[in-house]
């Protein structure tokens, strides 16, 4: 494959991935084989894909600025949380063996698509009594649903793959009321903080194949840019079954690679 021909299958493989990941956070059904299949080993696969997905985390969260504009409480709650936990996985990346991980992650893609797809109850006829059990419930619920956020963030710093479709389904549970796109923009917020901080980290440890990541990072930003204004149009419902759906593919698939 001629060098022109190599980085312009780079910038298509980056472009659809950057697309996938800030519309649904399932980048790594596109770019993690792809890279794969290049050639590369599962490490050097996930630190240039995360080198990669730096240019559309930040095209993402220009796309997402509409959403985010009423979410700062929301997200000053899991920055904190976000920071400490991709740094400790990103640590963890060149201390502990991938395989550890990777045997586990398939079941916790299949608990995202299950969440995902469960059909929502209304909330309308329900008593007063029932409304009072249903927040005590809530606050538990989210209580781990952010410890589940800090989780994934050190999982996301370590290896990544299917990490923004487990944080978006975290954020679902957390905000059940907000529509997808709002969740969507969180969690690209949570992907961007956690891709830095990672980058930083492998910098200082380890060699980077520039001429992987820079024609990818180039089709990233463009796909950034797309996702986040497709599921501003599209129903909440829809997009999580869309995402639900792609996430059982994905869990077969890391169950496979």
């Amino acid at each position: 494959m001629g060098t022109l021909l190599f980085w312009a299958a780079l910038a298509v493989v980056g472009f659809l991935a950057g697309l996938v990941s800030s519309a649904a956070g399932l980048a790594s059904l596109i770019s993690y084989p792809a890279l794969l299949m290049f050639g590369l080993s599962p490490i050097m696969a996930n630190v240039t894909n995360t080198f990669g997905t730096i240019t559309s985390s930040g095209s993402a969260l220009l796309a997402s600025i509409p959403e985010l504009k009423h979410s700062a409480k929301q997200i000053l709650r899991i920055l904190p949380i976000t920071i400490v936990g991709a740094v400790i996985g990103s640590f963890l990346l060149f201390m502990i063996p991938e395989a550890q991980f990777k045997h586990l992650v398939p079941f916790f893609m299949l608990f995202a698509a299950v969440t995902l797809l469960w059909p929502r109850r209304s909330k309308k006829g329900q008593s007063l009594k029932e409304e009072s059990k249903q927040i005590k419930h809530a606050r538990l619920r989210n209580l781990f649903a952010y410890i589940g956020v800090w989780l994934v963030s050190i999982y996301q710093g370590y290896f990544g793959a299917g990490a923004g479709v487990l944080v978006l389904t975290l954020f679902t549970v957390i905000n059940r009321d907000q529509t997808y796109a709002t969740n969507n923009a969180i969690k690209n917020v949570s992907i961007a903080v956690t891709n830095i901080l990672s980058v930083i980290i492998y910098a200082f440890e380890t060699t980077i194949l520039w001429g992987y990541v820079l024609p990818m990072a180039v089709g990233y930003f463009f796909g950034g840019l797309v996702g986040p204004r497709i599921v501003r149009y599209v129903p909440t419902r829809v997009m999580q079954i869309i995402v639900g759906i792609g996430a059982l593919i994905l869990a077969v698939a890391l169950a496979v690679w």
